[in-house]
């Protein structure tokens, strides 16, 4: 199922409101098409060199089952890191291969992700934490800043080596034919970055049976809900898609919020946006006839 919010008014134009929901509805197709969803935790063992998986392993069975890319997730040193950065990344992938299958989706594509770019915060480490800086301007980069802007515009307290060593990761998803093992392989590269410069640490978990007491933890110091800065725009799956459920479904509470955040702006006189240049769409089963509409060649 894919949702989207009922209304959409972030731009002005009528058109472009449209455009969003366009890229909204391929991004999220994208997870099935280019085969996020298809993830194979053996596949992935395979593809990932052998030296970064050293000391991974899978802790005890969960009451219910998950998919192979969260059991992927757990075992990793820091599985919350690991996820971050796999969405990242993965989510540049697919907006990628989606500017390169639907030529006439580019335009609106440049636009959302210029229009998501803009209001990000400047990666300063003092607001952040240096963690948060780079997690920033990672997701800066997969929405179209430059690399050499963001190297020379990171803060004193944060690593240029690392950051390099990030941007570096998330150019290799850019390429044709890149593959959700790339990003799975690129992420765990960042993962292991991070750690080695003392970003983010690990615990043990207790002993137990069959297992020992320093193996790595799935309860570590670096939390889904860190950094809220960091998290992406609303049609990215940093904020909705639930990976574990395998099947691409994607909460649409998070457009529903902000469309009532932006209404009871209105109502307050801030921020007031021209209703006439909204665009509303009813779910369910309408994104077809959305999909099938050919974006005009100009404004």
């Amino acid at each position: 199922a894919i949702y989207l919010p009922r209304e959409v008014t972030r731009f002005p134009s009528r058109r472009h409101n449209l455009g969003v929901y366009r890229v909204a509805v391929l991004h999220q197709l994208g997870f099935h098409d280019d085969g996020t969803f298809g993830f194979s935790l053996e596949q992935a063992l395979q593809t990932v060199p052998a030296q970064r998986m050293e000391g991974w392993r899978e802790g005890p069975p969960d009451a219910e089952p998950v998919s192979d890319l969260e059991r992927f997730f757990r075992m990793a040193g820091v599985p919350a890191l690991l996820r971050r950065l796999f969405t990242t990344l993965e989510d540049l992938r697919i907006d990628c291969a989606l500017g390169r299958r639907y030529p006439g989706a580019r335009a609106d594509l440049e636009r959302v992700l210029a229009h998501a770019l803009a209001p990000r915060p400047a990666a300063a480490a003092g607001a952040l934490g240096e963690l948060g800086a780079l997690l920033e301007a990672l997701l800066q980069y997969t929405l179209g800043a430059s690399p050499e802007v963001l190297l020379a515009q990171a803060p004193a307290e944060c690593d240029t080596a690392v950051l390099g060593a990030l941007l570096k990761e998330a150019a290799n998803v850019q390429l044709p034919g890149a593959t959700v093992y790339d990003s799975a392989r690129s992420a765990v590269a960042c993962h292991d970055a991070l750690l080695e410069a003392g970003l983010a640490t690990r615990r043990s978990r207790p002993a137990t049976e069959g297992g020992d007491a320093q193996s790595p933890d799935n309860s570590l110091a670096f939390g889904d809900d860190d950094g809220p800065q960091t998290l992406g725009p609303e049609f990215r799956s940093e904020r909705n898609v639930r990976f574990e459920d395998g099947m691409g479904e994607i909460d649409a509470t998070e457009g529903e919020e902000q469309q009532d955040q932006d209404e009871e702006q209105d109502e307050d006189g801030e921020q007031a946006r021209p209703k006439q240049a909204g665009f509303h769409f009813g779910i369910g089963g309408g994104h077809a006839k959305l999909l099938q509409q050919e974006s005009p060649s100009r404004d």
